[in-house]
């Protein structure tokens, strides 16, 4: 028994040693050319492709944290958000102050509806010196504590994201959406226009989305500001540019009731 106990111990601990072992040159050559490669199929939007691909460039590198954080997103892309979440965590295991691996797994917590989760997350980033640009992660901090219900903290975190970024029209957009619902229309509809004429001269396959549901949220504020004209005019222009969107959608059923 003894004996057979020792040979346990030692192939145990071979297979540790060899799962521990550094990667030679060559081999973290090969794991960046399938990490590459991925990259590339989830551009063309093979997401399966791409996941085999980040999961041969692991199992040569297990600890770069950019695979990691790329075989993530490719999980994202495929709905799988319990997978996204593992590999986001296992980046920070590797690299705890990989700010964009931290702001990845807040949205990521967003998406799961966890808002407490996600504004921990953000929270730490927001209170990290270090961060670049931290109105990123201010506005999707002023979402959970929305969605959570703390209008007033969220109103708080959006107006504290403009003071850093004035031209963040996400920060304008979600702003006018906590105002419009505690009453404030005239104000609600200020930030709407603020982000309509940030993203109007923009390319409308990108951010007519955006604008469309600026514009449809403003066109409800002004019904209720009983300027009728002026949500009909919003609207039009919120279809013209909305292309495909839900937002344009709305904007489109949404005219069809006022006319």
């Amino acid at each position: 028994m003894n004996k057979w106990h020792s040979l346990l111990v030692t192939f145990a601990a071979l297979a540790v040693a060899s799962a521990c072992a550094t990667p030679t040159e060559r081999e973290l050559l090969l794991a960046e050319q399938h990490r590459d490669l991925a990259a590339t199929k989830l551009v063309q939007g093979e997401k399966e492709a791409a996941i085999g691909e980040y999961r041969k460039s692991l199992e040569i590198n297990p600890r770069d944290p950019e695979t990691h954080i790329g075989l993530s997103e490719a999980y994202r892309r495929k709905g799988l958000l319990t997978d996204t979440e593992r590999e986001l965590q296992e980046a920070l295991r590797i690299d705890p102050a990989h700010h964009e691996a931290r702001l990845a797994l807040g949205v990521t917590y967003l998406q799961q509806e966890r808002w407490a989760d996600a504004a921990a997350e953000f929270q730490r980033l927001v209170d990290e010196p270090s961060f670049v640009r931290p109105a990123r992660a201010l506005v999707n901090l002023g979402w959970a504590h929305y969605k959570s219900g703390d209008l007033d903290q969220a109103k708080a975190d959006f107006e504290r994201a403009l003071k850093t970024d004035r031209a963040n029209y996400t920060a304008h957009l979600d702003l006018g959406i906590v105002l419009y619902d505690k009453g404030d229309l005239v104000e609600a509809v200020s930030h709407f226009e603020e982000c309509v004429n940030i993203v109007a001269e923009r390319p409308a396959p990108v951010f007519g989305s955006a604008e469309a549901e600026a514009r449809f949220r403003m066109a409800r504020a002004y019904v209720r500001l009983n300027q009728r004209d002026r949500a009909l005019d919003a609207l039009r222009v919120a279809v013209q540019r909305g292309g495909e969107s839900e937002w344009a959608r709305k904007s489109s059923d949404y005219l069809k009731v006022l006319q």
